[in-house]
């Protein structure tokens, strides 16, 4: 539902770009990740793109197909909740607090200090 710019940066695709890559794909409900932001997105036809968000990973540097960053800007788990409805999906996104600091103590072991901001703030510093 994302796409990185030219210039680095992640932008939302338009509806007709996404709906475009969903073709042939029958299913109401299409779940997605990789970005790790929570977004849910309506196609012309009813059918239902939806990004859950990240559990442990709030933020991360990609380099495909040129160097990008993506942050939530929190530290909070991020999850949905789906479920048939009349009419459609019902969705529901949760933003969950925890305590990173098993995780931060895991990336300094493993000699991964830049993981320390995005694991307690779900930001790139």
């Amino acid at each position: 539902m994302e796409k990185v710019s030219p210039l680095g940066d992640v932008v939302l695709r338009s509806r007709d770009e996404v709906s475009s890559e969903a073709t042939g794909i029958k299913a109401s409900l299409m779940l997605c990740g990789h970005t790790h932001l929570p977004r849910r997105l309506d196609l012309p036809d009813g059918r239902i793109i939806l990004n859950p968000g990240s559990v442990g990973c709030p933020g991360y540097m990609g380099t495909t197909p040129i160097h990008h960053v993506v942050q939530t800007g929190t530290s909070a788990a991020s999850y949905a909740l789906v479920e048939k409805a009349t009419g459609g999906w019902a969705t529901v996104f949760r933003h969950i607090p925890y305590d990173p600091s098993r995780m931060i103590e895991m990336a300094k072991a493993a000699n991964h200090p830049q993981w320390v901001s995005r694991l307690s703030t779900g930001w790139i510093t």
